[in-house]
């Protein structure tokens, strides 16, 4: 077993490495423009086969990522609310996985695909989805160091999360049935997978949307049930209704999902904490017409 001061060593250097990785990439101070949720426009190329929704990227898009690093024929609508975030998904980041929508490229570890028409695979949307019927203005914490925890919910302390809330502004909320109802479904039957994770919004992104999520094949969605010690530091009036905690370590988040996606016709296939995986019974029969999988 490596003693804790090579594994720390080990982790510098890779840390150094992918430092000079950015240098000899694209800088990424091109003008590429986000989306915003009142104004949308998706042209994606004939190659595209297949969509997908992300929300919640955080500044690294890992999901995102994963999927365009492998494969030609699909195209990502993403959706994120931090403007900081916004930024490094714009200009790439020092981490394992990155993308750089000025520099036209993706990263995971030292694999590097550049894509010169990534602006049309990879749509980025600076909004926050939610359960409303309208864009509207919506109070927002940023949390700190981990910009991937910033929410709704004021919720972040150093017990719970190694977070503290550094930044208080407003984003837009929007429901996805804005996204949704934007999409050729002629060209696009349905919808490949629709990722969530908005520390806790989750519940309510789903709910927004609306009549679409029957065109969603698979969902994902960040799902927690079980004993999680540092949750018993959470304030749960600062918390959404539907999470269940009894101050001792007991954390739920995955019941209310579950329930209100079995009662939309999906199914659990995959509960692994924080990755539930749900299909659409009645869409399962495109697993036979094509080469579709919710990752």
């Amino acid at each position: 077993m490596l003693h804790y001061s090579a594994i720390r060593f080990l982790i510098r250097v890779f840390q150094k490495q992918l430092k000079l990785v950015l240098l000899i990439l694209p800088s990424g101070k091109g003008s590429y423009k986000s989306q915003r949720p009142n104004s949308l426009s998706f042209d994606f190329p004939p190659i595209i086969k297949h969509l997908r929704i992300d929300v919640g990227l955080s500044d690294d898009a890992s999901h995102s990522v994963e999927c365009l690093i492998d494969h030609d024929d699909r195209a990502i609508i993403g959706v994120e609310p931090h403007p900081d975030n916004i930024t490094l998904l714009k200009r790439g980041t020092a981490k394992f996985h990155s993308i750089s929508l000025n520099g036209s490229y993706i990263r995971k570890g030292h694999i590097i695909r550049r894509i010169p028409n990534i602006t049309s695979l990879f749509c980025l949307i600076q909004g926050a989805a939610g359960n409303v019927k309208n864009i509207k203005k919506r109070t927002f914490f940023s949390a700190f160091p981990d910009r991937g925890n910033s929410s709704f919910y004021n919720a972040q302390s150093l017990e719970a999360s190694g977070n503290t809330v550094d930044k208080v502004f407003e984003v837009d909320e929007f429901p996805l049935s804005k996204i949704l109802s934007s999409i050729d479904f002629k060209r696009f039957p349905f919808i490949e997978s629709l990722k969530i994770d908005t520390e806790g919004h989750d519940l309510d992104v789903l709910k927004g949307c609306g009549k679409y999520l029957s065109k969603v094949l698979y969902c994902r969605v960040e799902c927690f049930k079980g004993d999680y010690p540092q949750t018993r530091y959470l304030d749960k009036a600062k918390m959404p209704s539907y999470v269940i905690s009894d101050g001792k370590g007991f954390f739920d988040t995955a019941t209310a999902v579950v329930d209100f996606l079995e009662d939309k016709n999906f199914v659990l296939i995959s509960s692994k904490p924080g990755d539930y995986v749900f299909l659409n019974k009645k869409l399962s029969r495109h697993l036979l017409n094509y080469e579709v999988y919710p990752g």
